[in-house]
């Protein structure tokens, strides 16, 4: 399993924090679920990965790590 912050679009709009299968890679497309979907999923791109390794003090958006980011990513509608 792999613990990841996913962050929407160029404004780092933090969608949340997920536990995927895997660690995607750009290119790669994720499912996390959603409330406001009749599917109960979303889906995005990702366009970016970032890895912050531990006791790396925090930046908005990005927080403390360790901790892995998926950020750029788009929404498949």
């Amino acid at each position: 399993m792999a613990k990841v912050v996913v962050l929407h679009g160029d404004a780092d709009e933090l969608i949340g924090e997920f536990e995927l299968d895997h660690l995607p890679r750009v290119e790669e497309y994720i499912y996390v679920p959603s409330v406001d979907d009749p599917s109960g999923l979303r889906i995005f791109k990702v366009l970016e990965v970032n890895h912050v390794a531990e006791g790396v003090p925090g930046q908005p958006p990005f927080g403390p790590g360790p901790r892995t980011f998926l950020r750029y990513c788009e929404e498949i509608t």
